[in-house]
C-alpha cells in the first residue's frame, strides 16, 4: 500500500542533477573530438575499436541530452521546494526518480574506464590498438564488467551505480532481492534487447512518473527500487525473509535476536 511521507529536499543533489549532465556532455563531446582527430591523424577510419569507441561516445552524448531534459526539472524541484513527497511501500521508501536515473547514468559511464583499461592492457602486450586482432581485449573487459554487475544485481539487488547511490532492487511483493532471473535476465538482458524497438526506451523512461515509480522493465520483472539506506540491514532476511540475528539500522552492528538495544550505539532494535 502506498503512503506519503515528508522528506527534506537536498539542494546539493539538486545542483548535481542540473550540472552533472551538462558537464558530462561537454567531456563526452571533447573526447569525441579527440577520437576524431586521432582517426584523421593516423589515417585510420575503418578500425573496429575506433568505431566502437565512437559509437559509445555518441550514445553517452545522447544519454547526456536526455539527462539534461529529465534531471534539470528534478534538480530545480529539489532546489526550490522546501520539502518533497516520497512514496513508501510497506517498510520501504521508493528511490527518488532522479537518483535512479543518475545510477543508470553512472552504470553507462563505467564503459569508459573499461575501455581505458583495455587500451592499457593492449599497450602492455605491445600490440597495436588499431589492429583488429586486438579487439578481443575490449570484449573480454566488457564481459568482466557485465559479470561484476550481474553478480551484485543477483546477490545484493544493486548495480554498481545503485550501490554507490544506496538504492536497491527488490521484489514488489516480498520486498526481497529478485535474484538472477528478475534482476539480470529480465531487467538487464531483456530490457536491453527491447531497447532496439522504436519508442520503447522513451516509454520505459516515462513510466517512472507513475505513482509507484515503476518503469516498464520493473513491471515485467515484478520489482521496485527502494532506498537501501533505510532498507533491511540483515542480508539474510533480505534474501529469505527470516532473520537469525538482530541488526542495528543505525550502525549495522549484529546482535542477538533477543536483544532490545544495540550494543554499540544503544539504538532500539525494535
Amino acid at each position: 500500500m502506498l503512503d506519503a511521507i515528508n522528506l527534506h529536499s537536498n539542494k546539493t543533489k539538486g545542483l548535481v542533477f542540473i550540472l552533472a549532465p551538462f558537464g558530462l556532455l561537454v567531456m563526452t563531446l571533447f573526447l569525441r573530438v579527440i577520437v576524431g582527430l586521432f582517426s584523421v591523424e593516423s589515417g585510420v577510419s575503418d578500425n573496429t575499436a575506433l568505431t566502437i569507441i565512437t559509437a559509445i561516445l555518441n550514445f553517452i552524448a545522447l544519454i547526456c541530452v536526455i539527462g539534461i531534459v529529465v534531471l534539470t526539472p528534478l534538480g530545480l524541484v529539489l532546489l526550490l521546494r522546501k520539502g518533497e513527497t516520497a512514496t513508501k511501500i510497506g517498510n520501504e521508501v521508493l528511490a527518488e526518480r532522479g537518483t535512479r536515473w543518475l545510477a543508470k547514468f553512472i552504470d553507462g559511464l563505467l564503459i569508459i574506464p573499461a575501455f581505458v583499461i583495455a587500451l592499457v592492457i593492449i599497450s602492455i602486450m605491445g600490440a597495436d590498438p588499431n589492429d583488429q586482432s586486438s579487439d578481443w581485449v575490449f570484449w573480454v573487459i566488457l564481459f568482466i564488467l557485465f559479470a561484476i554487475q550481474a553478480y551484485y544485481l543477483t546477490v545484493e539487488g544493486q548495480s554498481l551505480g545503485k550501490r554507490w547511490l544506496k538504492i536497491r532492487i527488490v521484489d514488489a511483493e516480498t520486498q526481497r532481492v529478485g535474484g538472477f532471473s528478475k534482476n539480470v535476465l529480465v531487467r538487464s538482458v531483456l530490457n536491453f534487447i527491447l531497447s532496439f524497438v522504436p519508442v520503447y526506451g522513451l516509454v520505459d523512461v516515462l513510466f517512472i512518473f507513475r505513482e509507484d515509480r515503476r518503469c516498464v522493465h520493473d513491471l515485467m520483472a515484478g520489482t521496485i527500487v527502494v532506498n537501501a539506506k533505510g532498507a533491511v540491514a540483515n542480508k539474510e532476511k533480505l534474501h529469505t525473509g527470516k532473520s537469525a540475528s538482530a541488526f542495528c539500522t543505525n550502525c549495522g552492528t549484529k546482535s542477538k535476536p533477543s536483544a532490545k538495544f544495540c550494543v554499540s550505539c544503544g539504538k532500539s532494535l525494535h
